[in-house]
């Protein structure tokens, strides 16, 4: 059973902590945010049915089953002991200790705040689809769909946070901070379209047995963490209200389509052609989310014309330094190394982009 605290420098983490932790256990960390929003802690756990789960926003089935199934398992105390809940001295740190081989890593490590863009894919009707295959072709299948679909993700500078059965969720400008995760988001939403395309002719798959899938995208602020027990080969997660809103995207999309929220769609600007579709209504947002179909994304070699990108103005003192770099090298006939650094989204592949065009 999961332990309702864990010690750390910063002090004890409450008993939703742990709610968040079991959730991640089970692979469906995606789904803290709504514990955590809907005020359902570790006290209450047990009277969580599926009507519960399904208010908060669980839509998928299998989700809702394997929480409640983990939550019966858990045979969970309403009433924890008082001194599970203060810390009181060595013995309570003794207490936690003892606990802490059943808490996630995802508890232990503290999270970074990063602007992003989540991005939700999943296999359309996977039931239906594979209702006459036997276990070993179930796994084979969505085992190959769902590995190019993270393929895709990978080869557009994105993080693959989970696989879950016939879906995937992954994350863009995170943990390698980026000022393009939603270009890169849509890229790679675009490519998953072509390999799942291309997977269904190498299968030569009949119109009733190809795969489909839907993608949803948004782009906001999460709290990045850390998981996992290999400090060799790490794994991240995020936490936060952009991660619902992204998979809310991905429920709204109909079969082969890539939805996208508002966010994404201006940060993405000029680089990406999309259709307005009606908005969609979202569990704990007062006003319909409006909504964008993505289209096509411009060619690599249209993301980098000076047409389309923005002017480049301001920069006097920097454009005035590389200038000195660049006399001073076709004087001397010997190269320089420039290193630019500052947060993201201020402007550093403008900047550099600039540089260029003064070569």
């Amino acid at each position: 059973m999961l332990g309702i605290l864990a010690q750390e420098n910063s002090g004890i983490y409450p008993m939703s902590k742990n709610v968040a932790a079991l959730l991640v256990k089970l692979g469906l960390g995606q789904y803290a945010t709504a514990f955590e929003e809907n005020a359902i802690d570790w006290g209450i756990l047990a009277d969580v049915d599926q009507e519960t789960l399904k208010d908060i926003g669980i839509s998928a089935a299998g989700h809702r089953l394997r929480i409640l199934k983990a939550f019966a398992d858990l045979k969970l105390d309403p009433n924890p002991p008082a001194s599970s809940l203060h810390h009181t001295g060595d013995s309570d740190a003794a207490a936690a200790a003892d606990h802490d081989e059943d808490i996630t890593a995802w508890s232990r490590t503290p999270g970074e705040r990063k602007p992003v863009t989540m991005l939700f894919a999943d296999i359309v009707d996977s039931t239906a689809l594979t209702e006459h295959l036997d276990a070993e072709e179930i796994h084979e299948l969505l085992y190959g769909a769902t590995r190019r679909m993270g393929d895709a993700v990978e080869s557009n500078q994105g993080t693959v946070c989970r696989f879950m059965g016939d879906g995937i969720m992954a994350m863009f400008g995170a943990p390698v901070a980026s000022e393009r995760h939603a270009l890169e988001a849509s890229l790679a939403a675009l490519e998953m379209q072509r390999r799942i395309a291309e997977y269904n002719q190498k299968r030569q798959a009949k119109p009733e047995m190809a795969i489909q899938i839907r993608v949803g995208l948004h782009s906001g602020e999460v709290v990045v963490l850390e998981v996992g027990d290999d400090p060799k080969k790490p794994e991240y997660d995020a936490t936060g209200s952009s991660v619902p809103l992204a998979a809310r995207m991905e429920q709204a999309a109909e079969t082969g389509t890539i939805l996208m929220t508002a966010a994404t769609r201006a940060l993405a600007g000029d680089l990406i052609e999309t259709k307005l579709v009606p908005s969609v209504t979202v569990k704990g947002i007062s006003e319909p989310v409006v909504v964008y179909q993505l289209c096509a994304v411009h060619s690599a070699t249209n993301l980098l014309a000076p047409t389309m990108r923005s002017p480049f103005v301001g920069r006097k003192s920097e454009q005035v330094q590389f200038r000195v770099m660049l006399d001073s090298c076709l004087e001397v006939g010997h190269g320089q190394t420039l290193f630019v650094r500052g947060e993201a989204g201020i402007g550093k592949t403008r900047l550099v982009e600039g540089c260029r065009e003064l070569l």
